[in-house]
């Protein structure tokens, strides 16, 4: 029975649940996601050559940068090559997790491989109610698309931890990479940074190198022991000097993303006895872009400033893009003075929402900076609204702390959009969009419908 995308898509999201709610046989090997696939007709994942990222900051946008890199080099060299890209959460749709030369699915072929999956797994004996949860279902539609679409590499970016990830099934992973890890989804990977980095250090596989962004002692610690005990060999890397200055790359965190891509791109090509060139790397990495990350949109005198952050590792780094594009810090840039400065906000999940508004808080106050308003925002996740109820709460708990600031909730993310325009001075407005995926992937289609 093949049914409609958006029957597919129903179906899909029926299996919503939490990271690890489905207990999964025999960590680390994942052997439930093995005979599915093998009930799929993958009786090996070894002829799919995988990148496989992992990370608490930043690992999405390591994923886009070595796609991007690897596309460059491959199209400098005039070698058609297909690249699989596989990353979450998606803003818009779930097709944006399964890519190819960066292309989503179509619905057709979406539609066409889903079906597959779940009607192949009926078949085998699976009957609905346990079927693989939707992460899993993800997960098994990436392998199955690739290795049907014959894609020559794969870049995977794990859902969270890496150890027990529906993602780590892989048995050739060519090179695996760490982005920053810090504490988060401490509900499923533990409460301390050396339980999560015991997670994330579940993707190394033995003699298939691994690098890493610098961490801290004890996150480090954790990664060289796993690597030790596996012969993995593993490197720490710093800034690469070929990293170019561009608008993409202005920030820290950015850069040491993007160096962390270079070595993962680096890894691969010398693997397959290629090499990334100088003129790679710039095209690569100013040519990247990753929607929903430090993503702008201008609008007549309105200009939005989208990212995902969502813990307190990736807020700061926001808060500091937005802080360096609403005051620019010379001259030749543009001065937006004159402008007002709005934050839309929206955070509800089992993390901490009040956390990260004491985080928004002490931000502005040791950077002296302000925002003219805040606007509390619902969004929709999936369908149904959040942070609509917590909405007032979390604008009364704002208002205890940091009285100064105009702070007000709305009950629409549309309505958000409109109160910010209305806010905007003769010289405009400038708007930061940030504290869900959910939150910025519904702005970014509200915004691109011009509403």
């Amino acid at each position: 029975m093949l049914g409609s995308y958006a029957d597919a898509i129903r179906l899909l999201r029926s299996r919503s649940q939490p990271l690890f709610a489905r207990p999964i046989k025999n960590h680390p090997n994942n052997l439930q996601m093995r005979e599915w696939l093998e009930q799929l007709g993958h009786k090996s994942t070894e002829d799919l050559d995988v990148v496989h990222i992992t990370g608490t900051k930043g690992k999405g946008s390591t994923a886009a940068f070595t796609e991007s890199l690897l596309r460059a080099h491959f199209r400098h060299v005039s070698k058609p090559v297909k690249i699989g890209l596989y990353t979450s959460p998606h803003l818009i749709t779930e097709r944006e997790r399964i890519r190819i030369n960066f292309q989503p699915l179509s619905e057709s072929v979406f539609t066409q491989y889903f079906y597959e999956i779940w009607n192949t797994l009926l078949s085998h004996g699976t009957d609905e109610k346990n079927m693989p949860g939707y992460l899993q279902l993800l997960a098994l539609l990436s392998i199955h698309v690739f290795k049907r679409e014959m894609v020559d590499v794969a870049i995977y970016e794990v859902h969270a931890g890496g150890r027990k990830d529906a993602t780590n099934v892989f048995d050739h992973t060519v090179v695996c990479g760490f982005t920053t890890i810090g504490l988060d989804h401490t509900d499923f990977l533990g409460p301390t940074i050396k339980d999560i980095a015991w997670h994330k250090s579940g993707i190394m596989k033995p003699a298939a190198p691994a690098f890493s962004v610098a961490q801290e002692p004890v996150a480090r610690d954790v990664l060289e022991k796993e690597a030790s005990r596996l012969g993995c060999p593993i490197k720490f890397v710093e800034i690469c000097e070929a990293v170019p200055e561009h608008s993409n790359l202005r920030l820290r965190a950015q850069k040491t993303n993007a160096s962390l891509a270079i070595w993962l791109a680096k890894t691969y090509l010398s693997w397959s006895k290629d090499e990334l060139s100088v003129r790679d790397i710039h095209v690569g990495l100013t040519q990247c872009n990753w929607p929903g990350r430090f993503h702008v949109i201008e609008q007549d005198k309105s200009r939005w400033f989208l990212d995902c952050a969502h813990n307190s590792l990736s807020l700061p780094v926001t808060l500091e893009w937005f802080e360096s594009e609403a005051r620019p810090p010379t001259r030749s840039q543009q001065n937006y003075e004159g402008c007002s400065r709005i934050l839309i906000f929206g955070h509800e999940s089992k993390r901490n929402s009040r956390d990260l508004i004491k985080l928004i808080v002490r931000y502005c106050k040791d950077h002296e900076f302000a925002f003219n308003s805040v606007i509390l925002a619902p969004y929709e996740r999936y369908g149904s609204t959040v942070h609509d109820a917590a909405a007032e709460e979390h604008a009364a708990f704002w208002r205890e702390i940091q009285g100064l600031t105009p702070v007000s909730s709305v009950p629409s993310l549309a309505d958000a959009l409109v109160t910010a325009k209305q806010q905007s001075t003769r010289d405009g407005v400038l708007t930061l969009i940030t504290g869900s995926t959910h939150l910025v992937g519904q702005a970014l289609g509200l915004l691109q419908e011009g509403r």
